[in-house]
């Protein structure tokens, strides 16, 4: 392995070959205190490839249309029922100032 090279776990070649080379952008990011994990606030569109298992919820690969059990950037496994959470209260906008955002 070249000398400053990271090794992605569960990744192949292959893999790598067929990914888009894009990533999701999120409108914001914060720690889950709980967990430890990053949380992503993204668009409607870009939530839709999450929930649907074609983007990475974890690194935000985008996978290109194509489902993967595992992200082959990160090698994250997909499992959309355990990285699929509402967003917190806090996100949202206040319904009693809607010049709140």
């Amino acid at each position: 392995m070249p000398r400053g090279a990271h090794a992605v776990p569960n990744t192949t070649a292959r893999d790598l070959a067929t990914f888009s080379g894009k990533f999701l952008v999120p409108i914001y990011s914060e720690m889950d205190s709980e967990t430890g994990r990053q949380l992503y606030g993204l668009a409607p569109k870009e939530f839709q490839l999450v929930v649907h298992g074609l983007a990475c919820p974890e690194c935000l690969a985008d996978f290109g249309g194509m489902w993967r059990p595992t992200c082959p950037c990160c090698g994250h496994d997909i499992d959309v029922n355990a990285d699929v959470k509402a967003e917190p209260d806090y996100w949202k906008p206040d319904p009693r100032d809607p010049d709140r955002t």
